[in-house]
C-alpha cells in the first residue's frame, strides 16, 4: 500500500483538480473545448500511472479502428482507470455510462456536457431502448466512436458476470461494426482500490465485427474476445510475476 501511496495522491489530487478547473467549461456552448481538457487530464493520469506507479499501457491493434466511419468499442470493464486510459489510447468518443455517477459532484456534470447515454448498468442491460437509440443516433451522427461495457459494471478479477446484451441491440439497430477490447488493467489496478501492482497493462483491440451477425454468435464471440481474452492476459502478467496476487 506505502508503494502506490504516491499515485494515489497524485491521482485523486489531479482529478479532483481537473473537476473544478472544469467548471468553467462546463458553462460554454459546445464541448470541444471540454474535450480537449480531458484529453490532457488523461494524459497526466498516464504519466503518473508509468512513473509513480511504475507501470506502462501496451495498446496492440488501433490499425483495428475503422477509419471516417462511426463504430462500437466493446471493452473490458475491470478498473477505474480503462475509460481515462481509453480516452489517451483512441481519442473523444461517446460512452454508455452508469446512471449512478450522474450523483457524484461534478463528475455527473461532465458526463452530460460531453454528451454520455446513461443507463442503469453501463451495459445497457436495463434501460429505454428508445432514448438509447435516440442517443446512439446521435453518436453515429457526429462519426464518433461509442464506447459501452458488455459487462455492465466494474468487475473484480473474482467475479465473472455474463455480458449483458445491450450491446447486441446497439449492433443491430444501428448496423455499425463492433471492436472488441480485451484488457488486464484490472490485474495493476483494480476496480477503485487504493492497492495497485506495477507492470505493464495491455489494451488489446480486435478485428471488428462486421454487421449482420446472429445475437448467440456475436454474444458468444464477444464472450471469447472481451472474458476470456482478459483472463489470458492477467495470466501472461502474472507468469511474468506482475500484477495482483
Amino acid at each position: 500500500m506505502l508503494r502506490t501511496l504516491p499515485f494515489n495522491i497524485y491521482y485523486y489530487v489531479v482529478t479532483i483538480t481537473a473537476a473544478i478547473v472544469a467548471v468553467p467549461l462546463l458553462l460554454m456552448p459546445g464541448n470541444k473545448l471540454l474535450w480537449c481538457y480531458l484529453t490532457v487530464y488523461s494524459k497526466l493520469v498516464r504519466f503518473g500511472f508509468k512513473h509513480l506507479n511504475r507501470s506502462d499501457l501496451d495498446v496492440t491493434g488501433l490499425e483495428n479502428l475503422p477509419n471516417n466511419r462511426p463504430f462500437i468499442i466493446a471493452a473490458k470493464h475491470s478498473s477505474e482507470g480503462d475509460s481515462i486510459l481509453m480516452l489517451n489510447s483512441v481519442g473523444p468518443f461517446r460512452a454508455v455510462a452508469w446512471k449512478g455517477l450522474t450523483k457524484i459532484p461534478l463528475v455527473g456534470l461532465i458526463l452530460k456536457k460531453i454528451d454520455a447515454i446513461f443507463v442503469e448498468t453501463c451495459g445497457a442491460g436495463q434501460t429505454d431502448k428508445n432514448r438509447l437509440h435516440e442517443l446512439a443516433l446521435e453518436a453515429k451522427a457526429e462519426n464518433m466512436p461509442l464506447l459501452i461495457y458488455p459487462e455492465g459494471r466494474l468487475v473484480r478479477l473474482s467475479e465473472d458476470d455474463k455480458l449483458k446484451s445491450g450491446v447486441f441491440y446497439l449492433y443491430e439497430e444501428l448496423g455499425i461494426p463492433v471492436v472488441t477490447m480485451a484488457s488486464s488493467l484490472g490485474n495493476i489496478w483494480q476496480a477503485r482500490d487504493l492497492k495497485k501492482a506495477s507492470g505493464t497493462a495491455t489494451f488489446e483491440f480486435h478485428e471488428a465485427i462486421q454487421p449482420g451477425m446472429a445475437k448467440e454468435e456475436f454474444m458468444a464471440l464477444l464472450t471469447t474476445r472481451i472474458k476470456d481474452r482478459s483472463s489470458e492476459l492477467f495470466e501472461k502478467q502474472r507468469s511474468l510475476g506482475q500484477g495482483l496476487s
